[in-house]
């Protein structure tokens, strides 16, 4: 007997929290490792956590109404 698959949301803070990770990971890279895995990890990083920041930002804004209403 299997559950139902259902597929939540994923948490706007966690896309943020990866892209940071990418962010650091691509610094030392650029640092030690490789010029162009750095620049490519550290552009998905920001792209992460910016897309993370907005996301929660608008989630956020969402909860606010719909608990005015």
């Amino acid at each position: 007997m299997s559950q139902p698959t259902t597929s939540k949301p994923t948490n706007p803070l966690l896309i943020s929290v990866i892209g940071l990770i990418l962010i650091v990971f691509g610094i030392v890279d650029l640092i030690t490792v490789d010029k162009l895995l750095g620049t490519i990890l550290l552009t998905i990083g920001i792209v992460l956590g910016i897309s993370g920041i907005q996301r929660y930002k608008a989630l956020k804004a969402q909860l606010l109404r719909n608990k005015q209403q």
